[in-house]
């Protein structure tokens, strides 16, 4: 880890890297198993080598356990509203572990938010579902050329506006 830290630091021409995430944590003893990268990341938080540190996260029970550990600061989590390649298909837990992780203090970014191109036709309800979270402070999409980008931003504003209570369970 004190070695690809380095590499990353050099390849990016910077002194610092704002956010290093561990990758794919799917188990829910991952801060055991992890337990050497998160001590190398915590001593290069310390020196300022890193501004925060964290973990992308793919399973309901390495979700469970992120979000009772301090040491994530922020989180990767996938949430879309067909449940497709996020942490379980129950997507009502997963946002409860989200929550509870917010209010650990924990910085929630989401990714998948298209269910992988699955709502590629259902961009503004996949949007307004993501846009609506209380659990989550930004999202990442994956768009496939300029076109489509500009397409995501020219919704955004449409699609943050509130639903009520029973449009939005509609749109979920």
């Amino acid at each position: 880890m004190k070695a690809a830290l380095e590499r990353y630091r050099q390849e990016l021409g910077t002194d610092y890297i704002d956010i290093v995430l561990l990758h794919n944590t799917s188990t829910a003893t991952w801060p055991e198993e992890r337990k050497g990268a998160m001590d190398v990341l915590s001593e290069a938080y310390a020196k300022g080598i890193i501004k925060t540190h964290g973990a992308s996260i793919h399973t309901l029970p390495a979700l469970q356990t992120a979000a009772k550990t301090p040491w994530c600061r922020v989180q990767l989590q996938g949430i879309n509203p067909i449940a497709y390649r996020i942490p379980s298909t129950d997507i009502s837990a997963c946002l409860d572990s989200m929550r509870d992780a917010k209010a650990a203090g924990h910085g929630m970014i989401g990714m998948k938010i298209l269910g992988e191109g699955k709502m590629r036709n259902q961009v503004e309800v996949a949007l307004r579902f993501a846009l609506q979270l209380d659990c989550m402070d930004c999202f990442t999409i994956g768009a496939a050329n300029r076109t489509e980008l500009a397409d995501l931003i020219a919704r955004m504003p449409i699609a943050s506006v509130p639903l009520t209570r029973e449009g939005l369970l509609a749109v979920a």
